[in-house]
């Protein structure tokens, strides 16, 4: 187009620049033109401007600026035969909203292509510099644009307009509009302040449960929380509005170390990866647990040297948003249906501790204060989830009913002294009907792993190790304990690998060959040829002083609420041993020991140990051992917890603000985009 050397012949008109005529004239009016003034010209004065704002409009959805021969021109008319005024009619880019809606409209959709090209490319959305340069504009000319009956009023809103037009260009985008200072201090304002925080996950384009949300706000009211949501795969383009607009939810678009023992890890994963925890193990520090953003639900504990000091867990939250996989190629339906399996709504309640921990890092010599992490798991039919004692709902919250507590592999004989001072406060707390019991008896003073030894038998015999009715004595003793708690309390007994060991001495005829066992052993050996339990027999006849409270599990399936509560893991299918593949396997929802490991998957649970953390086989190497238990709720929820450092969760107060953490903790980590080591968070050099 060649406008810009257009003469438009008016009745003594003539065309020149603005900074020449202003000049020549003398004159500061207006640039715009008034209607008085556009009332005197002609209809071929009128249409002759039109026809000129039209010419730079069209140059102007190509280039989208007004070069500066156009930005105005003085014009002098003559109305009358003597009567002569001057003015100046520039075109603007207000003029051409507002009068040309087409040419307009075509250049938002220009700039809008540009920035969604530009953010596919990327993998995040272009700062508005970024933005300027692949239009080929200067900052100045591109600002020209944002404003006030402009092409967009904001940055904001010319996002936004981009997103709608085409929100599957974004589907892997991530927005940097999260990434700004103010999210960034209350964010810390809450790790600082709150007693806890509630971790979750909210996949875009998808939206959020919002019973279970609402149940989440009444919880934060109530139990001193805020809300933190990851983005999965950190895509943060098409969340849920609701989770931007509500105060005391934050979304987590950076790495954030709570501590030298916990990170939140914000590295991408998808929704629909199926094992979310995979190569996670080999990230931070050993010793500092990782918690990821995925809508399943899992758990696992790494083995480490260090693992008596301070567990390395690797966890994954859970989502806040529904279970909803749609995917338009027909190949993903597949993988769009397990993911949909395999989703669970649910959260960790991260909560600061009562107690202090001693570091096992160099460069922190202790820590004022440490987290306690547990999932809860939102119930559809009860619309609501229980933490420890209490089940919260969008309309508040009441005591909670806990059914059964699964207390991990006892081993009586090796119990940690702390995990039966800790034990109290749990029945004490939860009230449960019964308690499962793994491993009860330990079987030191006829296990068949220690027959030939000839050194260690001879020092185990001379401290009493090796006598079986003192052994079985003091499990009696142990159960008389925990009856004393609760005159109603009921304890099942579940069939173990160590429980069977009585039953394998007897079966290999060992009590003929322990002088010091071997009255016993007759006695015993005769009660399982009548087809009895040896140890049942030997409880009772030892002291045991409620014998119908105590049950005793054969092998087989005992339901609680819906979760498996009968079997202790050592079996696996067809004859081969136990693990926690087999029992996702092999069933819906159930709560196991064995392993002596904490570990979750889903609706599978795995309980620690209630024995010290170092001794016999695991006294050296790495080790995963924990001690843990599960709680299973009448409203079918079944929640995992860790003790540590002689507690299992926190009743107490705890130290408020920056006076919890130590050596700059807690630590917001800036993000980096991979090759180029660019920043992609309020670190950045984003102009605004």
């Amino acid at each position: 187009m060649k406008y810009m050397n257009l003469i438009l012949i008016w009745p003594i008109t003539f065309l020149i620049s603005t900074e020449t005529a202003l000049a020549k004239s003398g004159r500061c009016e207006s640039a715009f033109i008034g209607e008085a003034v556009a009332d005197n010209l002609s209809t071929d004065n009128s249409s002759a401007a039109i026809k000129r704002r039209r010419a730079v409009g069209n140059n102007f959805r190509v280039t989208l600026k007004i070069p500066s021969e156009d930005l105005g021109q003085l014009l002098t008319l003559r109305s009358g035969e003597n009567s002569e005024f001057t003015f100046s009619a520039p075109i603007t880019i207000q003029e051409i909203v507002r009068n040309e809606p087409r040419i307009a409209e075509m250049a938002r959709s220009r700039v809008t292509n540009v920035f969604t090209a530009l953010a596919k490319v990327m993998g995040r959305t272009p700062t508005e510099i970024e933005l300027a340069k692949a239009l080929a504009l200067t900052t100045p000319e591109y600002r020209e644009l944002i404003g006030h009956d402009r092409l967009f009023t904001s940055f904001e809103s010319m996002q936004k307009a981009a997103i709608e037009k085409k929100p599957n260009a974004f589907a892997k985008v991530i927005d940097l509009s999260f990434f700004d200072s103010a999210r960034l201090k209350k964010m810390n304002d809450a790790i600082l302040n709150r007693k806890r925080l509630v971790i979750t996950t909210a996949v875009a384009d998808t939206p959020i449960n919002k019973d279970f949300f609402e149940s989440l706000l009444v919880y934060a009211h109530e139990m001193d929380a805020e809300i933190f949501v990851f983005a999965a795969n950190m895509q943060t383009t098409g969340l849920d509005p609701i989770l931007l607009e509500t105060p005391g939810v934050h979304i987590i678009t950076n790495s954030v170390a709570l501590s030298p023992q916990l990170m939140l890890n914000n590295i991408k994963i998808t929704a629909k990866q199926v094992r979310p925890l995979t190569g996670i193990d080999r990230m931070g520090e050993r010793g500092q647990s990782q918690i990821v953003g995925s809508p399943k639900l899992e758990l696992l504990t790494i083995p480490t040297i260090d693992n008596q000091l301070n567990p390395h867990m690797l966890m994954s939250t859970g989502a806040i948003t529904e279970p909803i996989y749609n995917s338009q190629l027909y190949i993903q339906e597949r993988t769009s249906a397990i993911a949909a399996a395999d989703h669970k709504l649910a959260a960790i309640v991260l909560e600061k501790s009562s107690g202090t921990f001693e570091s096992p890092f160099p460069d922190s010599t202790s820590i004022a204060g440490f987290y306690h992490s547990r999932h809860i798991s939102y119930s559809a039919e009860a619309k609501g989830f229980t933490d420890i004692n209490r089940f919260f709902s969008k309309n508040g919250s009441s005591a909670a009913e806990i059914l059964t507590i699964s207390l991990p592999d006892i081993h009586v004989g090796e119990i940690d002294p702390g995990f039966i001072t800790a034990l109290a406060s749990v029945i004490k707390k939860l009230k449960p009907q019964r308690i499962a019991l793994h491993d009860l008896f330990n079987g030191h003073s006829v296990s068949h792993h220690e027959r030939g030894k000839i050194i260690s038998s001879a020092i185990r015999y001379k401290n009493g190790a090796l006598d079986l009715e003192s052994e079985l004595r003091s499990v009696a003793v142990f159960l008389n304990s925990l009856l004393a708690l609760d005159s109603k309390l009921e304890l099942r007994i579940v069939q173990s690998n160590h429980d069977l060991w009585l039953n394998r001495w007897l079966e290999e005829g060992q009590f003929m060959k322990e002088p010091h066992n071997a009255k016993l052993g007759i006695e015993l050996a005769n009660v399982m040829a009548q087809e009895q339990s040896p140890l049942e027999y030997a409880l009772k006849k030892f002291g045991l002083e409620y014998p119908k409270r105590v049950i005793h599990v054969d092998e087989g399936s005992w339901k609680e609420a819906g979760w498996e509560a009968g079997q202790h893991g050592h079996l696996g299918a067809n004859g081969a041993k136990g693990s926690l593949n087999a029992m996702v396997r092999a069933t819906d929802r159930s709560i196991f020991g064995h392993s002596h490991t904490t570990q979750r998957r889903g609706n599978i649970i795995n309980i620690g140990t209630a024995t010290t953390l170092r001794h016999g086989y695991n006294r050296l190497g790495p080790s995963s051992w924990s001690n843990s238990f599960a709680a299973i709720s009448s409203t079918g929820e079944a929640q995992l917890f860790v003790l540590r450092n002689g507690e299992w969760w926190n009743d107490g107060d705890v130290t408020k603000g920056a006076d919890f953490f130590t050596n700059h903790f807690p630590l917001i980590k800036p993000n980096n985009l991979p090759g180029i080591g660019q920043q992609i968070d309020q670190y950045s050099s984003r102009s605004r």
